[in-house]
């Protein structure tokens, strides 16, 4: 049965950058490294007679429990959950779904599903309410598209006016435009339509006639007051990042979006790499009888997953001075490239910018000021390697698919664990492997143990000392969350 979870081993090209004399350097090398189950590309390797195991119940079963035992799949209500999906193939052999789909998915290079996918795919073909966690790069956008478009496709009767059946909501414009074009390129010439929704401005006089809309709550509430969204054919409904989703500054907008869901019959369905008990619990005002599906090691950290994929380390810098020392020998010895680095706020995003600039290194910066071109623009030439380095703040910490990402540097260190888990998880995606570097001085030290604590979870070694310092009260957390750390400045004062 081992040979069922065998990996491949597959050689993998990776840029390393460092600043001699002024000049960004270029260094290419061969990776050679074992790819786990959650790549979206591999295949596993099962039995040439897995057909056996389809057939005969008792055998399948067996199997079943093996899978969940080795992918780390917990579930709550593992009795009456459907089948795991082994092979996607099953989508039309149990499922009846489209051959259309699945030999879409072929051609965009699924051949396997992910853990997430083989339990939730299942679960919401099934008509039930997912909540599900996983870390990031795992799959989780697939694992809710393939069964919205495998619905529609069975449903939907395409000499019908066109009415929205599912409903994707995200925290930010990046994450909108990212799975909406997920979408379209798993329902490419299916004939199913799909729209982004991400500002105030009015889309048209005419009522919105997509299958699939995926908005910010705040752009897709406004199009509901005005009339034109009838939900009458709703049949989903999917926070994704179900963590920010929940924070209070949506919360008001979710209560009344859910106000205009026509039937309690409507699946709601929640998605992130962290599910906190008190999310969790919020869920339940409007889930009824959930299934709670957690993909991972547990880091003993509540609903948090280990992430063995990400080479994470921290580094005692001190002060401002200390930090501007620690990055720039980072870029003199060489540093996995591309690097995606997180800061506090909008002024440090753009003061980090600048020291970057001088020390000639190739960046772009954005934040939630910047103009949707400019955000637009330095996500496509950081994606396609026109510059090296990337800057944000908490931004881009959620959701958003770097592939190419090998290192993340926490410049300013997170202040809480949701946080630290979301901006890590850049890198590391799809079973790749990828670098996380998190500076911090004394004013981060009540937010060390914790996150020490997870990455100890996750395989990397720490120092001693650390884990001696106090883990943070509750009340210290609340606080540090609603007002982060004060900073010196990034730019050294001029004659310094």
């Amino acid at each position: 049965m081992d040979q069922i979870m065998r990996t491949l081993f597959a050689g993998t090209s990776c840029t390393s950058i460092g600043k001699k004399d002024g000049r960004v350097s270029n260094k290419t090398e061969n990776l050679k490294r074992k790819q786990p189950d959650s790549d979206m590309g591999g295949e596993s390797h099962f039995p040439s007679d897995i057909a056996r195991f389809e057939s005969d119940s008792n055998s399948r079963a067996n199997l079943e429990r093996y899978m969940r035992k080795h992918l780390h799949i917990r579930l709550n209500k593992e009795l009456r959950s459907p089948s795991l999906l082994l092979q996607f193939h099953e989508l039309h052999t149990i499922f009846g779904v489209s051959e259309q789909l699945l030999k879409r998915l072929d051609s965009l290079g699924y051949h396997q599903p992910t853990p997430i996918q083989r339990q939730v795919i299942p679960c919401m073909l099934s008509e039930m309410q997912v909540l599900a966690c996983s870390a990031t790069g795992s799959g989780k956008t697939l694992a809710f598209v393939i069964p919205i478009i495998s619905k529609l496709l069975k449903s939907r009767d395409f000499g019908e006016k066109r009415l929205p059946q599912a409903v994707i909501l995200e925290p930010t414009k990046e994450m909108v435009l990212q799975t909406e074009r997920v979408v379209r390129n798993v329902a490419h010439n299916l004939s199913i339509q799909s729209c982004s929704l991400m500002s105030t401005r009015a889309t048209s006089s005419n009522q919105l006639t997509f299958d699939i809309i995926v908005a910010t709550p705040y752009s897709f509430l406004n199009e509901l007051r005005e009339g034109k969204v009838d939900l009458s054919g709703l049949s989903d409904i999917v926070f994704d990042e179900a963590d920010k989703m929940f924070e209070v500054q949506f919360l008001e907008q979710i209560d009344e979006i859910l106000s205009y869901c026509p039937s309690a019959l409507v699946g709601k369905h929640l998605f992130s790499a962290t599910l906190p008990d008190a999310i969790e619990t919020m869920s339940r005002s409007f889930i009824d009888d959930p299934v709670r599906v957690i993909v991972g090691r547990g880091s003993g950290n509540g609903s948090f997953s280990c992430i063995d994929t990400i080479d994470q380390q921290l580094k005692f810098t001190g002060n401002e001075s200390g930090k501007r020392f620690a990055l720039e020998e980072l870029f003199i010895n060489g540093v996995a490239a591309p690097v995606l680095i997180f800061v506090q706020n909008k002024k440090r995003v753009e003061d980090l910018f600048r020291l970057l600039s001088r020390m000639k290194i190739s960046t772009a910066f954005i934040h939630s000021d910047c103009s949707q071109e400019h955000r637009s623009r330095a996500v496509e030439d950081f994606k396609r390697g026109f510059v090296t380095v990337l800057v944000t703040s908490d931004l881009l910490c959620r959701g958003m698919d770097f592939r190419c990402i090998q290192t993340v540097i926490n410049y300013d260190f997170p202040t809480s664990l949701s946080t630290y888990i979301h901006r890590i998880g850049r890198t590391g995606r799809a079973g790749r492997r990828g670098v996380a570097i998190s500076f911090f001085g004394e004013e981060d030290k009540a937010m060390i143990r914790p996150i020490a604590n997870f990455i100890a979870a996750c395989g990397s070694r720490l120092p001693d000392w650390i884990f001696s310092l106090p883990a943070p009260s509750k009340s210290q957390k609340r606080k540090l969350e609603r007002r982060p750390p004060k900073r010196g400045d990034i730019l050294p004062l001029k004659g310094t």
